[in-house]
């Protein structure tokens, strides 16, 4: 007690002691959460970040695929701050679940687009094409149903949980966007920039059930007693892709697209074109009594 002081103030000394400890362990504890909240943020993004390392093995790709997944987290703060949310645990955690939620677009954009690299002899402009066509709307429906669960939070009386669905469900969709249209910009302005050797040859061999035959001494066609081999590989049931194994030229060394379009009593229009070429042609199939 200091001296001089009345003994009447005591007691209120002591309570403002004891208020001042229990403020300093309450700003402490404050501080802590913060700081583990803040390091949820970093471990899941270098997570993510390592995840893909393994995937990809590209350090330029994991660089580019996560550019448009940092853009929704920043939109969002930047709706936080413009609407003066404050920031707390149960409104810092968005950053995390809509992290892990959109980044799951690029890698199976990314996946897709890899395969089809291989498939189409590595011509990016068509694999980029092919793989909207097969992921897009995948990510699209997986986008909005996450966005509907997530918005029914906002009927919550609590708060934090309130904003968090309002801001979860914004950065879903933002991120469903941008992965569908910053991501295949980005691969398709650097191009050979971010394409490596590593990249094209994935870590794991992943079964794809449209080769599960073997298709490399496949006779496809016998004319004037010569037979060309070539591997087909079947995109559905009504496209394949043609590829020669011993090619003689650069010409037979492009791939062909083939496609049914319609088909008739005895006979079949379809459409062809090389790998990447906008020139496609028709043909009609007839068949041979």
């Amino acid at each position: 007690m200091p001296g001089g002081a009345p003994l009447a103030l005591a007691p209120l000394l002591v309570l403002i002691e004891i208020i001042s400890y229990i403020m300093t362990a309450f700003v402490l504890g404050v501080r802590l959460a913060g700081n583990i909240i803040a390091g949820h943020l970093l471990f899941a993004i270098l997570s993510i970040a390592l995840l893909m390392a393994v995937l990809f093995r590209s350090i330029k790709i994991i660089v580019v695929s996560m550019i448009p997944n940092i853009i929704p987290l920043l939109l969002t703060a930047g709706i936080m701050g413009y609407f003066s949310i404050p920031l707390k645990p149960s409104t810092l955690l968005v950053f995390g679940i809509a992290l892990g939620i959109t980044v799951d677009n690029a890698i199976l954009f990314l996946a897709k687009y890899r395969q089809e690299l291989k498939a189409n002899q590595h011509d990016m402009n068509y694999a980029i094409i092919k793989s909207l066509r097969e992921t897009g709307l995948g990510i699209f429906y997986t986008s909005v149903i996450l966005f509907f669960g997530f918005i029914m939070f906002v009927f919550s009386q609590f708060g934090g949980t309130k904003a968090l669905g309002l801001l979860v469900s914004i950065t879903i969709l933002v991120g469903m966007v941008t992965n569908l249209i910053v991501l295949p910009s980005l691969l398709l302005t650097l191009q050979k920039r971010v394409m490596s050797k590593s990249f094209e040859e994935p870590f794991f061999e992943i079964f794809d059930e449209e080769e599960d035959y073997d298709t490399e001494k496949l006779q496809i066609e016998t004319y004037n007693g010569k037979t060309d081999t070539a591997a087909v590989r079947w995109v559905n049931d009504c496209e394949f892709i043609l590829q020669k194994l011993h090619p003689k030229n650069m010409k037979e060394q492009k791939a062909i697209s083939m496609k049914i379009l319609f088909t008739e009593k005895n006979s079949y229009t379809f459409e062809y074109a090389f790998v990447g070429s906008n020139n496609k042609q028709r043909g009609i199939g007839t068949k041979l009594e």
